[in-house]
């Protein structure tokens, strides 16, 4: 018997599209209600401490005064010492008539040479702790000052030359006073004398300081510009460009500068971090400060933080001897400093033009308030509002 096949039988479905549009548009509408309702997590603030910690690069801003020559600058000696406290009326160089040249103070050294070979000849043969000590002393500093040369010394030059300088004179006048005069010695004594005199009428002038503080002639064109007097005006185009400028020149090598006398009691380190870096220095508070490739740590104040563009601007006033900063305009900092407060979620902080803000569910719905970022952990951040009146403790926000 012949089996039937079975006949498939296939149905039509058919969709209702408009009816399935209906739905998904409804379920779209639902979602927005919802997320109009409730924006985001709601969260409650809380009580933490955190440490602000900022590593950066800074321009030193010092309280200095330059003085520029008019007169021709080949005709100067400086006669003071570099970082050297000077007063007000205390001579720092000596100008002379045009036609001087170096051979009239050559003259005087080579005298001044001969005058030392003799008196070490005379002491030959004869032991004298003190000059011994003081050659000792020579030779240490030359060594010093050879080895700052090749870049391996611990100190800066000017302060060896300084020292080198003291040293070498120290000597010359114990000398004087231990060798007995001969008749050979006593000519050239009275030479050293005639050629002091030949110099001295050569002399046309003498630059004295018009006010007490450290003297420098290290220069690199920023004086002017980068001072405590511009501090309110200062942008950060302009600590971009000091950033990012090289070394440093004498004041034989800037026009028509001399020398700047610098006050030891206060000195600034102004720095720029991105509108949305947080956490961030606020005026008035105290942050400790480190220089890194110094032994210096120093306590400061906030004096100026704003926004430049889309960078924000912050100096830190110290009340402190600027010490082995006099001569350098960059420096790497460490800024840090310990705050307790009102803590909220780190991603609950948004921007507005740099400005950062977070939305708090007050009675009267969410608002948008403006707060101060004093300190960041891993996932908080210690808050003030930005006005320093409102009070945030015990509000609920939205992350």
């Amino acid at each position: 018997m012949k089996k039937k096949r079975k006949k498939r039988i296939r149905g039509r479905v058919t969709i209702n599209w408009g009816r399935v549009g209906l739905t998904l548009g409804l379920i779209l509408i639902v979602v927005l209600i919802i997320v109009a309702i409730v924006p985001n997590k709601r969260n409650t603030v809380h009580s933490d401490r955190a440490e602000l910690f900022i590593s950066t690069k800074a321009v030193v801003i010092r309280d200095e005064t330059a003085y520029y020559a008019d007169f021709d600058f080949n005709n100067i000696s400086i006669r003071a010492d570099e970082g050297k406290k000077v007063s007000a009326g205390e001579e720092l160089a000596v100008v002379y008539r045009l036609g001087y040249t170096e051979d009239v103070a050559q003259r005087l050294i080579d005298v001044q040479t001969e005058i030392y070979a003799l008196q070490i000849k005379l002491l030959s043969g004869i032991n004298n702790p003190d000059v011994t000590a003081a050659e000792q002393k020579i030779d240490a500093l030359e060594k010093e000052l050879s080895e700052c040369g090749m870049g391996t010394g611990t100190r800066r030059e000017y302060e060896i030359e300084h020292d080198l300088s003291a040293a070498v004179k120290a000597r010359n006048d114990l000398l004087r006073v231990v060798v007995q005069p001969t008749e050979e010695l006593n000519t050239l004594y009275a030479e050293e004398t005639t050629r002091k005199k030949q110099l001295d009428e050569w002399t046309s002038g003498r630059v004295v300081s018009q006010e007490d503080g450290i003297f420098s002639c290290y220069s690199d064109g920023l004086e002017t510009s980068l001072c405590m007097d511009k501090l309110d005006r200062i942008s950060a185009t302009q600590i971009s460009s000091a950033l990012s400028g090289s070394g440093y020149s004498t004041a034989n090598s800037s026009e028509n500068f001399m020398y700047r006398i610098v006050k030891d009691d206060a000195f600034c380190v102004a720095f720029i971090t991105n509108e949305q870096s947080i956490p961030r220095v606020y005026a008035g508070e105290s942050y400790s400060v480190t220089f890194e490739g110094f032994d210096m740590t120093y306590t400061g104040t906030c004096i100026h933080s704003e926004l430049s563009g889309k960078k924000t601007v912050s100096v830190i006033k110290f009340n402190d001897d600027i010490g082995e900063l006099l001569t350098r305009r960059t420096v790497r900092i460490s800024v840090s400093a310990p705050f307790s407060g009102t803590s909220v979620l780190k991603r609950a902080i948004k921007f507005d033009d740099g400005k950062p803000y977070v939305k708090f569910i007050t009675a009267d719905g969410t608002q948008k308030i403006y707060v101060e970022v004093l300190a960041t952990n891993k996932n908080y951040a210690i808050i003030r509002a930005a006005d320093g009146q409102m009070s945030i403790d015990g509000l609920d926000y939205s992350s």
